[in-house]
């Protein structure tokens, strides 16, 4: 029986056992720590429980979990093997190609030779001709890094439905949500109450700029991305919502500007930069058609081959290219789902006490009820609290300073 299997169903619930694998990384034992609101998760590596430091990463979705993984794998394997029954070299070469992993002879011969010696302790001239039963097969995919539910995906029609792209920064998650991992659709409202901008009302100087900018470029803009970007309030929103605190870019700022991308093959002919991060060289784009409803937001940054140049002591550029990876269907399920996994970090974390929050049927929404009466707290007692202990330190400052005068003023002639 595989080590990480257990008698008892795992998941989802706190301390089940699972398999995960975060951002298209390696699959890797884990325990699920919390189970949040808006069906997101907070885990633990086992690998890195020895590590007192950020033993935890934040917002992992259903999409990267597997739970009772060992008992996915028999029906896999069925599929996989040539005759059901034995796991060859063959074999596990067009089980790769199945994940759309491609290697060569060489680098197969390599991968195979290695695992049965770490794993069986075969040496390499028995380990051609080896054929691993099915057990040994899963032990095998799971020491590189796979998991049987990969292989179930990938042999489903549905595997071809899109992924979107889940990036973690600090170990948090930012983006990358599965639309049907919620159970409902989301709506520009629910991302609205989740970053606490509901009642704010609109920013008609920001809007009239937008109506600018479309008849300068003959361009109508998504109506979800012109209603967000206007919203009052919405910049210090985004960035005190989540703890990596991104910044919405500022409406005509350096680096804001309607682009052309209708030759890149992305899902648009249009892409405007709308949020970049506290640290990183990444940035966040809405793409979209023209005369489009709504905006698809993917996640850019620029790839390149660097190499050490003696001369200049320092690392030079080969080549370089941009990558944009698809991280959201909607403006709205994009900021929903950041303002969830920020308001769940800070719940967990209670960092600054924690954000007040109410739940919805999808998750968390700042609760505005709160803040009112937290800034009404602060207005009528903090605050003039605060005034009055300024004036006392000032007047015992100020006694301070004359009882320093009168000591030192010479004394006066006999």
């Amino acid at each position: 029986m595989p080590e990480h299997k257990t008698t008892n169903k795992q998941g989802p619930f706190e301390g089940s056992r699972c398999l995960a694998g975060l951002g298209g990384n390696r699959w890797a034992l884990a325990t699920i720590q919390r189970v949040y609101e808006d069906g997101s998760f907070k885990i633990e590596f086992d690998n890195n429980k020895k590590s007192r430091l950020a033993p935890y990463w934040y917002g992992v979705t259903s999409a990267e979990i597997s739970f009772d993984d060992a008992d996915k794998w028999p029906s896999v394997f069925g599929r996989l093997s040539a005759n059901q029954v034995g796991f060859t070299k063959a074999d596990c070469r067009s089980s790769l190609a199945i994940l759309g992993i491609s290697v060569s002879d060489a680098e197969m011969q390599q991968f195979w030779i290695q695992s049965c010696r770490e794993l069986f302790y075969i040496e390499a001239e028995k380990a051609e001709e080896l054929i691993l039963d099915r057990e040994q097969a899963y032990k095998l995919f799971l020491h590189a890094g796979f998991c049987a539910k990969q292989f179930e995906e990938s042999l489903k029609a549905s595997s071809k439905l899109q992924r979107y792209f889940k990036l973690y920064w600090n170990q948090t998650r930012m983006g990358g949500r599965e639309p049907s991992e919620i159970c409902r659709p989301v709506m520009l409202e629910d991302a609205f109450a989740a970053l606490g901008v509901s009642e704010s009302g609109v920013d008609v100087q920001k809007a009239t700029f937008l109506k600018a900018l479309e008849e300068k470029h003959s361009v109508l803009l998504p109506d979800s991305l012109k209603k967000f970007l206007c919203q009052w309030g919405v910049e210090r929103a985004v960035t005190d919502v989540h703890p990596n605190n991104p910044e919405l870019l500022p409406l005509g700022d350096k680096g804001w500007e309607l682009q052309s991308i209708n030759k890149q093959g992305l899902k648009g002919d249009y892409a405007i930069p709308i949020m970049i991060p506290h640290q990183g060289d990444h940035e966040w784009a809405a793409v979209f058609y023209d005369d489009e409803d709504d905006a698809r937001v993917y996640v850019r940054w620029d790839e390149g081959e660097y190499v050490w140049d003696e001369k200049l002591e320092d690392y030079v550029c080969l080549a370089q290219k941009e990558v944009w990876k698809l991280t959201a269907p909607t403006i709205e399920i994009f900021f929903w789902d950041l303002a969830q996994t920020g308001l769940n970090w800070f719940q967990d974390t209670k960092f600054l006490g924690g954000k007040p929050v109410k739940k919805t049927d999808i998750g968390l929404i700042l609760d505005q009820s709160l803040r009112a009466q937290a800034w009404s707290w602060l207005r009528r007692v903090a605050w003039p609290l605060m005034v009055q202990v300024r004036l006392w330190l000032r007047r015992r400052e100020a006694r301070r300073l004359r009882r320093t005068i009168t000591t030192r003023r010479p004394s006066s002639k006999p």
